[in-house]
């Protein structure tokens, strides 16, 4: 069989051991068996998202993002987005099909959110929910200032939502730590899994 090296930013590219595990035989998935993997598997998402609760969904990372902001959003209340390429535009997409109010915020090309900039559109805009991509593999933007733009989040009286679809696993993330209140993620990028796998993990 011949073997792809996959050069995306995901799906990538299998471990062996991982591959050798899909052709396991098939176990019920109301058994006892199940229990202890779906137990093991949450408590290791757990500590790598570093929240107490984590939901598993059978969806790509699109479907958690969408899943974070039905959930944690209601309709007609004011959000502000950070635009810094497709995802978190998708993120916006999905929100204002919600009934979300949306405003969008642009920094500057191939630049993050700065906290100062991030307060004085907070304040300016009203926005009780703040969007935003961790890392926006269309673009190349990574915010490492998460723990900032939360605290600044806060400050104004906003809830932060984070997409970290590409971006658990490849950094660190701690959202006890950084003061997140949502975040979604999903199996095929730097957790190196099969795509299908989803999870939103959330505080409190």
């Amino acid at each position: 069989m011949r073997r792809l090296q996959l050069l995306l930013p995901g799906p990538v590219s299998l471990h062996p051991e991982v591959e050798l595990s899909q052709s396991l035989p098939m176990i019920n998935h109301r058994g006892p068996e199940f229990r202890e993997l779906m137990k093991e598997v949450t408590t290791k998402l757990q500590k790598l998202f570093g929240a107490p609760n984590v939901a598993l969904l059978t969806a790509s990372g699109t479907g958690a993002v969408e899943a974070m902001v039905a959930n944690f959003v209601k309709p007609k209340e004011k959000m502000l987005i950070v635009q810094t390429g497709v995802f978190s535009d998708r993120m916006a997409k999905i929100a204002k099909t919600l009934g979300v109010d949306v405003t969008l915020v642009e920094p500057p090309e191939g630049e993050g959110m700065t906290p100062e900039d991030l307060d004085s559109k907070l304040k300016e805009t009203k926005a009780s929910v703040l969007g935003i991509v961790a890392n926006e593999t269309s673009t190349g933007v990574v915010h490492k200032n998460l723990l900032e733009l939360a605290k600044v989040a806060h400050e104004n009286d906003a809830i932060i939502l984070v997409d970290a679809v590409s971006y658990l696993g490849g950094h660190e993330m701690d959202m006890e730590v950084m003061d997140l209140d949502a975040v979604a993620s999903a199996s095929q990028k730097a957790l190196m899994a099969p795509p299908g796998l989803s999870f939103v993990a959330y505080r409190g």
